[in-house]
């Protein structure tokens, strides 16, 4: 995930962050989740319209390479999944 070191240690889930704009192209519309791990978006590709999901994660996980490990196993599995709209 691109830009993940300069969101670690700040405190997430805080609704200033709802409206930022990640990688220059992802606008954080609301928050859906949060866990021991991080705090999930849902965000808008601002170029192209798509809803997408995104984890950022706390500074202490980061720091961990078992952390970093299934950050990358998560990503990889929720690319494996579709989400059809009706």
């Amino acid at each position: 995930m691109q830009g993940a070191s300069s969101w670690a240690g700040q405190e997430l889930g805080q609704s200033s962050e709802l409206g930022r704009l990640i990688d220059r192209k992802y606008r954080l519309v609301r928050k859906l989740g949060a866990g021991g791990s991080g705090v999930v978006y849902e965000a808008v590709n601002e170029s192209i319209g798509s809803t997408v999901a995104i984890k950022m994660l706390r500074s202490g996980v980061v720091a961990t390479g078992e952390g970093t490990e299934r950050f990358v196993r998560e990503g990889l599995a929720a690319g494996q999944l579709n989400h059809h709209r009706n």
